[in-house]
């Protein structure tokens, strides 16, 4: 009776740390995003990380990056490389401006709250205005697109995926993602590929 109790509990133990082990990213206790919901809370706190923090940070003026350097708030560091661009023209009846940032921010044991990045992303955000006016009145026009990105479109050379931890509903979370966001107007469109090759598309 004694073995099989025994053998029993060995079972239920190993059992247990298998399921320990599947659900870690690294063997240092962060679960995997494995699903559209954490996918979802990743995107969302790089989101705002950029809102609130790197975007301010960068500045309103024209100007090249080169090495730039930004500091975690909870430590690391990110070096900003790129530019951002502005024109603007006018007449007497019509007015134009656009301004185009195209970054890579590359991350080195960053951490801002409970979102730890380590790896590279592309930022880049283009926005455009027109107005025209005639004797009948004026008329404008504008467009707004924004892009974050784990690979620079265009080029045959990917950057590489990079590392996230975060905090979800009181857990932690760790995984090495792929990330190809595009926002058009008001609507973002998502893909978040995990370590294990799989993707997350959603629209926000």
């Amino acid at each position: 009776m004694n073995k099989l109790l025994t053998a029993a509990c060995l079972i239920s133990l190993f059992l247990l740390q298998a399921c320990s082990k599947d659900n870690d990213s690294d063997g240092n206790g962060g679960r995997a995003i494995n699903n559209e919901e954490l996918a979802r809370a990743a995107f969302g706190k790089i989101d705002a990380l950029w809102t609130a923090v790197l975007r301010p940070a960068l500045g309103s003026q024209a100007q090249t990056y080169s090495g730039k350097e930004l500091q975690g708030a909870g430590g690391g560091k990110a070096t900003v490389t790129g530019t951002f661009v502005k024109s603007s023209s006018s007449s007497f009846t019509s007015s134009l401006n656009s301004s185009t940032m195209d970054i890579v921010i590359a991350f080195d044991q960053y951490q801002y709250s409970d979102l730890r990045l380590n790896g590279s992303i592309r930022f880049y955000e283009y926005s455009y205005s027109r107005t025209a006016c005639s004797s009948s009145g004026c008329a404008s026009s504008s467009k707004n697109t924004s892009a974050y990105e784990s690979k620079l479109k265009g080029l045959d050379t990917a950057l590489s995926p990079f590392n996230i931890e975060l905090m979800h509903n009181g857990e932690r979370f760790k995984d090495l993602i792929l990330m190809d966001s595009h926002k058009e107007f008001s609507t973002w469109k998502v893909d978040i590929t995990n370590s294990d090759k799989t993707t997350f598309t959603f629209y926000l």
